[in-house]
């Protein structure tokens, strides 16, 4: 009784093997015919980071018109008199507690930007602004 037990326990787990086996080629292929049809699968590529190109759908903007900032990561060098748009100061309304200004026809207070600039400081004979690197005094034309 034990020897014929162990018989069909063999006999059961050749047959599973063999079945096992059927399953495996039968999938190897079914993975043939995919890769031999008009669709080649497309293997995902490691690349380094460095090497990974920026794609960006946005068009190119004209940088002049752009108002940014400085920007620490441009490369660019900030020094003397910077590029830009000249204010004009046409006039100052002096209030000792809250003067404003008029510059390039715009109504403006300490602490407003107009272009790259922002106004610091108000005296009642020009206007002191800053562009984020060094200031520019603004006199009463």
């Amino acid at each position: 009784m034990q020897k014929n037990k162990k018989q069909i326990e063999l006999v059961v787990t050749v047959c599973l093997c063999f079945i096992f086996v059927a399953v495996l080629l039968n999938s190897m292929n079914a993975v043939k015919k995919k890769m031999n049809s008009t669709q080649v699968p497309v293997m995902p590529a490691i690349v380094p980071l460095s090497a990974t190109p920026v794609i960006t759908n946005q068009p190119a903007a004209d940088k002049e018109n752009l108002d940014w900032r400085r920007d620490p990561f441009s490369g660019k060098i900030y020094s003397g008199e910077s590029s830009g748009a000249k204010l004009k100061l046409s006039g100052i309304l002096w209030d000792a507690k809250n003067p404003q200004v008029i510059i390039d026809g715009d109504m403006m207070k300490v602490g407003d930007t107009i272009g790259k600039y922002r106004i610091i400081k108000i005296e009642q004979n020009k206007v002191i602004v800053n562009d984020g690197v060094q200031d520019k005094e603004l006199p009463l034309e």
